[in-house]
């Protein structure tokens, strides 16, 4: 099965939560009409956020382009769920539009989205719990590259910590687990979060979450690969990373990330119960932070060299259309515009959550959607408008600096 699918099957942050908030939208469905008001562009409100912005027409990107996907959003083309889409160039917002829909996965509140609504992050989370950690590990809090997980658990006296396992003409033990295994999604448990839907008794997930000590479930799992060497996609090793910060803290992860992290972005509206809502442009503050490797208006807020491992190819996945290689808690997309291939990196949440950086163009592309479809299909069309419009505009705008 792609990555592409099993992404959109199970990028799921630790628990999907109840969210909402109240925006300005126009009243349209999103879906195809016969007629529709005509759509005219706007700059993007200048508010109190941190955020600026400017006219789309002032950057290197093809306005046109640009203008044809949000008239096609606009009158609900291609059947989209999408409730969100922001683009920044050069640090500015220049694009930002609105559009109605469903709360999350499990709750099918409607609301009228607007630039004050939080939105159900999903696995965007394990991005910015992942940041957290890089913030620690400047702090001395502990140093990732050298620290096991056993250093962390050793308090966890019933896991077989010692035990050898012959993989792959290596022997190895739980003790020879890194950090950066777990960042990796290469910690080498036996896990399958994709087989099964969410909820179902067999899924490795829905087992973790129904034990009484979920960390201590998974770190008793047995080992099925040599540690650092293959990507398994296991949202419990995320959990994991979040307790960690916890443990080496004396904080909660909100706490911690709200003093650390979200407090210098000046994010103060957002909700995180068992999981993370935020604003789409609070998003955009995250990604222009690693955009901009971890520096956000002159202040380093988290380390670059932290950055630069998170957006790295530490692991090359199976050839997909869509996803090529994993960092610290971030993916890498490519694109292929004409003939050239664009590498994006990319915090990817279930039901079309993005936040998309063009490190070479000086850009970020922020998407929030519903697009919440049975466990196991793929309709997406967040990736369309970024293959078909976004993208291109992106590098023919470039293209045509002199």
């Amino acid at each position: 099965m792609k990555i592409c699918q099993l992404l959109l099957q199970g990028l799921i942050c630790l628990t999907l939560v109840h969210c909402g908030g109240d925006g300005s939208s126009d009243n349209r469905t999103n879906s195809p009409t016969a007629t529709c008001t005509p759509y005219s562009y706007t700059s993007p409100s200048q508010s109190n956020d941190g955020i600026t912005v400017a006219n789309i027409e002032s950057k290197a990107i093809d306005t046109a382009r640009i203008i044809e996907m949000a008239e096609q959003l606009h009158c609900g083309e291609r059947n989209h769920k999408v409730h969100s889409v922001l683009i920044a160039i050069n640090e500015e917002l220049v694009h930002e539009q609105y559009f109605p829909g469903v709360i999350s996965a499990d709750n099918r509140q409607r609301v009228n989205y607007g630039p004050d609504s939080l939105h159900v992050q999903a696995s965007v989370t394990k991005s910015v719990v992942a940041a957290s950690l890089g913030i620690a590990e400047a702090q001395g809090l502990l140093n990732v590259n050298s620290t096991t997980i056993f250093d962390i658990y050793s308090d966890y006296s019933d896991v077989n910590w010692t035990d050898f396992y012959t993989l792959g003409g290596e022997t190895v033990q739980k003790t020879d687990i890194l950090l950066t295994d777990f960042l990796a999604m290469a910690a080498g448990f036996e896990w399958d979060e994709f087989s099964t839907y969410y909820g179902h008794p067999d899924n490795s997930l829905t087992k973790m979450n129904a034990s009484d000590d979920p960390i201590g479930y998974l770190l008793a799992l047995d080992l099925v690969t040599p540690p650092g060497e293959t990507f398994v996609y296991n949202t419990g090793l995320s959990r994991v990373i979040s307790d960690v910060i916890e443990r080496v803290s004396d904080q909660s992860i909100q706490s911690y990330t709200d003093q650390y992290l979200f407090g210098p972005l000046g994010i103060d509206n957002y909700y995180w119960q068992q999981g993370l809502s935020l604003r789409p442009r609070d998003m955009l503050k995250f990604g222009l932070l690693f955009n901009n490797n971890g520096n956000y208006q002159g202040e380093q807020i988290v380390p670059q060299t932290w950055v630069e491992s998170s957006l790295a190819r530490v692991l090359t996945l199976t050839p997909d259309e869509r996803l090529s290689g994993y960092g610290y808690q971030w993916w890498q997309s490519d694109f292929v515009i004409e003939g050239t291939t664009i590498t994006a990196h990319a915090a990817l949440g279930y039901g079309g959550q993005q936040i998309y950086l063009f490190k070479d163009y000086d850009a970020v592309v922020v998407f929030t959607a519903g697009e919440y479809v049975a466990q196991h299909g793929d309709t997406s069309t967040v990736y369309s408008w970024l293959n078909d419009f976004i993208v291109p505009a992106i590098v023919s705008g470039a293209n045509a600096v002199p």
